[in-house]
């Protein structure tokens, strides 16, 4: 967390590091953007890199990162802030 990936570093704009504050669409529109990807971004399209049910745990994931339980806080961010 918190850094850009190195798929990443040469997109312009720069990708939004999601995982590090989440986003505040429904989980739906979470779910296409993340399937079907942004076009002209960094944000590219997941179908056919894996299933629909591992997309929408992204989705969900990404809806809920600003208020994990305090276990899954500390195996997603074990480095300080």
């Amino acid at each position: 967390p918190g850094q850009t990936s190195p798929w990443g570093m040469n997109n312009y704009p720069p990708a939004p590091q999601l995982a590090d504050h989440g986003v505040d669409d429904p989980v739906p529109m979470t779910f296409v953007v993340v399937k079907h990807g942004i076009r002209y971004t960094g944000m590219g399209a997941w179908q056919g890199l894996t299933s629909d049910d591992d997309m929408w745990r992204v989705a969900l994931f990404l809806n809920r990162v600003e208020s994990l339980p305090p276990a899954v806080e500390a195996a997603w961010r074990p480095m300080p802030r």
